[in-house]
């Protein structure tokens, strides 16, 4: 059975190549991973999720979509500055952002190796800390991947909008979140998990951010990203906002639920 993943140690959401249902998977940093041949038989493995990204104002977006700073991409496609999406996977993880007393910034050689880490417990183990105070030599922050159906924008002809529910129209998309846009949209989208979990009885103690996500199977509402811009020590930038707008029908629900719902982790 084909199913997605969104694996903390690298950029992949790997895509169904079937309607069965999809699971998140959350391997292990620490032990060995078995090795499993149907892995590279699976024609999902070869099938590109696209990246739904904002425009900043410097970066590789920046100068593939020149003055359009704000506004929301998915892969090579403009949507505009909001766009719909449904939230239908989660995972959170831990990035190295300090070693031996160096910041790892992106684009530095150091960025190339940057070490992931699926707890906060783990993270401690290799000798690093979640540490606010900036002391520690060795540190990680909070980070999350979230995987959307993204909702095509009215009269869209670009094609990247294949998925088909109803009158509706999606592309499969993945997101990285660190630090603002970690607090303003994954933290929002988890609360909400964990209520709905709620609502249904689910004993939530013991379950890490996948499994509550997968087990509430929160995909009631439509969502709004939107861009806020940020300006701060002489730097302006752009960061995503969220807020939960109308509910689905049944219908959706249930096909979401069908096609992509799962208790498995």
């Amino acid at each position: 059975m084909a199913r997605t993943s969104i694996k903390p140690e690298d950029t992949d959401i790997q895509v169904p190549s079937s309607t069965a249902a999809t699971a998140l998977s959350i391997p292990s940093t620490q032990a060995a991973v078995e090795y499993d041949p149907s892995t590279y038989d699976d024609v999902g493995r070869d099938i590109e999720t696209p990246v739904l990204g904002l425009v900043g104002t410097v970066g590789a977006l920046a100068k593939q979509f020149r003055n359009q700073a704000g506004n929301f991409v998915l892969g090579d496609t403009l949507l505009g500055n909001t766009v719909q999406v449904i939230p239908v996977a989660v995972v959170k993880f831990y990035a190295e952002r300090w070693r031996d007393g160096v910041e790892v910034k992106f684009g530095t050689p150091l960025f190339a190796t940057r070490k992931v880490f699926e707890s906060a417990a783990a993270a401690a183990k290799a000798g690093y800390e979640v540490d606010f105070n900036n002391r520690a030599q060795n540190r990680v922050e909070e980070a999350a991947r979230i995987g959307y159906l993204v909702l095509a924008p009215a009269n869209d002809a670009s094609g990247d909008f294949a998925i088909k529910c109803g009158d509706l129209r999606f592309a499969r998309a993945k997101c990285s979140y660190q630090r603002g846009g970690f607090r303003a949209v994954f933290r929002k989208i988890f609360d909400h998990a964990n209520k709905v979990a709620l609502t249904k009885d689910i004993v939530t103690r013991g379950l890490n951010h996948s499994a509550l996500f997968a087990a509430a199977q929160p995909w009631t509402h439509l969502w709004t990203l939107s861009a806020e811009a940020c300006s701060g020590h002489d730097n302006e930038w752009y960061e995503p906002r969220i807020a939960k707008t109308s509910p689905l029908t049944p219908e959706t629900v249930a096909w979401i639920t069908a096609n992509y719902g799962t208790t498995r982790t």
